[in-house]
């Protein structure tokens, strides 16, 4: 598969965002690397296939 990056953007509540700021700090990454390795193997683990369409990029 090829590697392209991209930019996600989502919002959570405060608390929400305090309890990702521990758990990033406690695997000592920041906030943007704990979600997207989480994200990453989320998907990798995932048992269906990925598909989109690349019309949409």
């Amino acid at each position: 598969m090829d590697k392209k990056k991209a930019t996600v953007i989502f919002r959570v509540d405060t608390e929400y965002k305090i309890y990702l700021e521990k758990l990033a700090a406690h695997y000592e990454v920041t906030v943007s690397e704990f979600v997207r390795d989480f994200l990453v193997d989320a998907l990798e683990d995932c048992e269906l296939p990925f598909y989109y369409n690349k019309g949409d990029e």
